[in-house]
C-alpha cells in the first residue's frame, strides 16, 4: 500500500480532471477546481496579493511518459513565466512532479489554464499555492532564497541531515528496518523541536543487507515538556534543548541499543554529492594522456617495448607487468623522474573535470602504481587534488 500525506492550505487550489460520457460515447474530461475556504470565488480572485509571482504547481496522478516534458514544455512557451526549480518523485506509479514558477499575479489563471490542457490528457491532477511575492522577504520581512527543498518551498539554516545505517546480526537477513528504531528516531526529533522534512530508505542489496535510513530535520524551536533522560550514558543532557549535538547524542543511545550507527550533520544544498564524496582518478592515460611508466624507462634507457613483450609471452597479470617494469627501474638516476615530468601532458578537459567536481564539494584524489611520488605530487599541485598516492621508488 501507498499512504500519502498532504496539507492543504488555504491558499491551494486543486485542478482535477474527471471523467465524463460524451454524446459520442467517447472519453472526454471536465476540470474542477476546488479552493478552500471559498470554492466559488473565481480563480483571478484567489490568486494571492498584488506584488507575489512566485507560484508552486504541483502535479499529480498515476505515471506515464511525457508528462514531465508536457508541462516542462508549457511553462517554456508561456511568454510571462520563468522555471525556477523542479522536483519529481514516482512510488510505484504515483507521479508527484512540483514546479516552482516565477509569473506575474495577472497571469497566473492563464498559465493554469495551460498547464490544464496536458493534464487534461494525461489524467493528472494540477494544484497552485502561492509562496510568497518577488520581493523574496517572507511575513516576517527576512530574505530568503525560494527552492523546492522544504515543505514550504524554503530551504532552513537550521536544517540537519540524520543518517542511520543499520547492519543486521551476521547470519541473518532483514528486508526492513526495525520499526522501533524509525520510532524511537522520529519520537527523539520531534521532542527535541525537529520537523521531519523528508524521509529516504535506501534499500538493502545482498549480501550485505545494510539499511540506510537518511531524514531531513528541520529546528522548528516547539520543544516539547522536557523529560528526564534515562541512562544517559552519552551524556546529552549537557547540551542545550534543541541543538544538533543533543540530538546526536540522543539518537547515538536508541541507535547503540539494535546495533546501528547515526551521524548527524549540517544539511547542505541536494547538488552537493550524498552519500558518495569521492572520486579517485588513475594517472596514465587518464589525467594525463602519456603512459608514465613508459616515459621512466625510455629516459631510463631501459627496453620497454622488450620487457612487456616478456611479460606477455610469460602470461603475466597486470600487476605483475607493472611489478616487473618497474623493477627494471633499479639503479637508474634521479634526474629521469624530472625529465619525466617535463614530458607530461594533461589530459585534455581534466582540469575543467577537476574544478567542476571540486566545486560541487567533492574530494578528488589519484592512486597511481605506474608512478613515482614525485610526479604524483606534480599532478596533484597542477589539478588541486586532495589526495596523492604513488609507488616509492626513488
Amino acid at each position: 500500500f501507498i499512504i500519502t500525506i498532504m496539507s492543504s492550505p488555504a491558499e491551494t487550489w486543486e485542478l482535477r480532471p474527471q471523467r465524463r460520457r460524451s454524446h459520442s460515447h467517447r472519453d472526454s474530461v471536465d476540470t474542477t477546481l476546488t479552493a478552500s475556504p471559498a470554492p466559488s470565488a473565481p480563480l483571478e480572485a484567489e490568486m494571492g496579493v498584488p506584488g507575489s509571482s512566485l507560484y508552486l504547481f504541483s502535479i499529480r496522478g498515476r505515471d506515464q511518459p511525457g508528462i514531465s516534458h508536457l508541462m516542462c514544455q508549457t511553462i517554456a512557451d508561456f511568454e510571462h513565466s520563468t522555471l525556477l526549480d523542479i522536483s519529481q518523485i514516482c512510488i510505484d506509479e504515483l507521479l508527484m512532479l512540483s514546479l516552482l514558477v516565477k509569473v506575474d499575479d495577472e497571469h497566473v489563471a492563464a498559465l493554469t489554464k495551460e498547464l490544464l490542457l496536458p493534464a487534461n490528457r494525461m489524467g493528472v491532477s494540477v494544484s497552485v499555492r502561492q509562496l510568497h511575492d518577488d520581493s523574496g522577504a517572507n511575513k516576517d520581512g527576512e530574505d530568503h532564497q525560494a527552492s523546492l527543498e522544504g515543505d514550504d518551498g524554503l530551504c532552513g539554516s537550521e536544517d540537519c541531515l540524520v543518517q542511520v545505517v543499520y547492519h543486521p546480526p551476521k547470519g541473518t537477513v532483514v528486508q526492513c528496518l526495525p520499526p522501533a528504531l524509525l520510532l524511537n528516531v522520529c519520537s527523539i526529533a520531534t521532542r527535541e523541536g525537529w520537523s521531519v522534512v523528508s524521509v529516504v530508505h535506501f534499500n538493502p542489496d545482498a549480501p550485505l543487507w545494510v539499511h540506510s535510513l537518511q531524514l531531513r530535520v528541520r529546528q522548528t524551536g516547539d520543544f516539547l515538556p522536557e523529560e528526564s533522560i534515562q541512562d544517559d550514558i552519552y551524556n546529552a543532557a549537557s547540551h542545550p534543548v534543541g541543538s544538533r549535538q543533543r540530538l546526536y547524542l540522543l539518537l547515538q543511545e536508541v541507535c547503540h541499543r539494535v546495533g546501528a550507527e547515526v551521524v548527524v550533520r549540517p544539511y547542505e544544498a541536494p547538488s552537493k554529492p550524498k552519500p558518495k564524496s569521492l572520486v579517485v582518478f588513475g594517472l596514465s592515460e587518464v589525467l594525463v594522456s602519456n603512459d608514465v611508466l613508459m616515459l621512466l624507462l625510455k629516459e631510463a634507457g631501459k627496453d620497454y617495448d622488450g620487457i612487456r613483450a616478456q611479460c606477455e609471452k610469460q602470461k603475466l597479470s597486470v600487476n605483475e607487468t607493472s611489478h616487473r617494469l618497474v623493477a627494471a627501474l633499479e639503479g637508474a638516476p634521479r634526474d629521469v623522474v624530472t625529465r619525466t615530468i617535463s614530458q607530461l601532458r594533461l589530459t585534455k578537459g581534466a582540469k575543467k573535470v577537476c574544478q567542476a567536481l571540486k566545486y560541487l564539494g567533492f574530494k578528488l584524489a589519484l592512486i597511481t602504481s605506474s608512478a613515482s611520488q614525485s610526479i604524483a605530487r606534480h599532478v596533484q599541485s597542477e589539478l588541486g587534488l586532495d589526495y596523492a598516492l604513488a609507488t616509492e621508488i626513488e
